[in-house]
């Protein structure tokens, strides 16, 4: 029976950096799971594979940050505590050390642009289901900052909040406090539960108890890097704003993700457009106030194979988010606006005021003279495209499907292989292929991860 390969990874990884070998067998069946956003980190990670790593933050600045998950309540801690103690473990004189420590660094901007002081007093989830309120986690955490990013959201069963804000906590220097008991990971690698590891993990790479002090370049930090994050989350010193969105400014997100946070003297919200996992629910929005009160939103119920994805809409004085065939509403957080940040494939922006705009729209004598995107001829396909798209048209008729999956195999298979491309844009049958909701621990399952990787990777290219 093939194991989970979330803690399959981090139990590996534990093992390595207590000084022993770990079992890399165990591992081997998931080398194809490339669309969790956490597995390729901790593989680099637990083979000390430094070229891969630089692969990967290569992939970063070329064709965009974050390319599965965004901002995950789950898998986003395992990679910034990956990335912690990858960096702990490379060569000082490595040369793959500024870039992890520039990825790390701009990540951890972006995440101090939603953040509030304090641990979360309440959560609100809004879902199709129902609205699940919980006394938040205050009563284990204490001290530190508590973060607003939209993104894939944790199961409703676990009972844990998210440990992004813990650990922004940590690495900006906040005296914090986290009372459950911190574990390593579980023994038993079929089961992922052991949601405070990547604290451990970060405590057994920076030789010291959560909260503890710890100097700043442990975490891709430099500089005033600590002072400037902090007088924007403490103070809402807005002068610090354009200096944080610097942090970020060499990374695009991929394409066709779309993040907005605006800030206000009561609070954080931030909303997401067009997630590119549609494996998981994502919130699409959600807000926090500076008394730690958190209220999300999430337009579809739990599934583990396919959900919708985050899609809303600002409208000015609220914000929607749909939700089957409802709207729920959400009021903007209030307070005096402080600043309106966005980030998509053409960078980062920073705006001091809340009232502009997200996206600046074309005039009308320019929309008059561009002609609709159906009139424009498609580009050439690269080169090699067809061979490539055949490959994967293979591999996608391969796959053993249930009988009412068969039809649209056969369809994307037929697409695939349309010469001289296919009739559809690669995004859209990438969520196709995504939609056979095969068992990603299986063999299988790997194989159907690794044609949808390939399909996502041809479309950025053609981008």
């Amino acid at each position: 029976m093939a194991v989970e390969c979330r803690s399959a990874c981090s139990k590996a990884v534990f093992v390595l950096l207590n000084g022993d070998r770990p079992n890399l067998g165990n591992l081997g069946h998931c080398r194809g799971n490339e669309g969790s956003q956490n597995w390729p980190w901790g593989w680099a990670l637990v083979h000390q594979d430094w070229d891969r790593l630089n692969e990967l933050l290569d992939e970063e600045l070329a064709r965009g940050m974050r390319t599965a998950e965004f901002g995950s309540e789950k898998y986003d801690p395992d990679v910034v505590a990956y990335r912690v103690a990858a960096l702990a473990r490379l060569p000082a004189d490595h040369p793959v050390r500024g870039k992890l420590a520039a990825s790390l660094r701009a990540y951890l901007a972006y995440l101090a642009l939603t953040a509030v002081p304090g641990p979360r007093s309440a959560t609100r989830l809004h879902q199709p289901e129902g609205v699940s309120e919980t006394d938040g986690d205050a009563r284990y955490y204490s001290g530190g900052v508590s973060i607003a990013t939209p993104g894939h959201r944790w199961h409703p069963d676990s009972v844990a909040q998210s440990l992004l804000g813990p650990l922004l906590a940590w690495a900006l220097g906040y005296p914090a406090s986290y009372r459950r008991r911190i574990v390593p990971c579980n023994p038993d690698p079929g089961v992922s539960d052991d949601y405070t590891w990547p604290l451990a993990l970060c405590q057994l790479v920076l030789g010291t108890p959560y909260g503890k002090p710890t100097p700043p370049e442990a975490w891709g930090l430099q500089g005033d890097d600590r002072a400037l994050l902090r007088a924007l989350i403490d103070g809402d010193d807005v002068a610090a704003g354009p200096q944080v969105a610097a942090m970020i400014r060499p990374y695009p997100l991929v394409s066709p993700l779309f993040v907005e946070v605006v800030g206000t003297t009561a609070g954080r919200m931030a909303r997401l457009e067009h997630a590119v996992s549609g494996l998981k629910p994502q919130i699409a929005c959600c807000k926090i106030d500076r008394g730690g009160r958190y209220e999300a939103v999430v337009p579809s119920s739990w599934s583990r194979g396919s959900a919708d994805l985050a899609n809303t809409e600002d409208r000015g004085d609220r914000i929607f988010a749909r939700a089957g065939r409802d709207e729920i509403a959400m009021d903007k957080i209030g307070g005096e606006p402080l600043f309106r940040f966005t980030w998509d494939a053409n960078g980062p922006r920073w705006g001091g005021d809340a009232a502009v705009p997200p996206r600046p729209q074309p005039h009308e004598a320019e929309r008059e003279t561009t002609p609709p995107p159906a009139l424009q001829p498609p580009p050439p396909p690269p080169p090699g495209l067809s061979e490539e798209l055949a490959r994967i048209a293979d591999g996608i008729a391969g796959l053993t499907l249930a009988n009412r999956q068969r039809s649209l195999q056969g369809q994307l298979v037929a697409e695939l292989r349309t010469q001289p491309r296919p009739p559809r844009d690669l995004p859209s049958i990438a969520q196709d292929v995504r939609s056979f909701g095969i068992n990603p621990d299986t063999e299988q399952g790997s194989t159907w991860q690794g044609l949808i990787a390939r399909l996502e990777a041809l479309a950025a290219r053609e981008t």
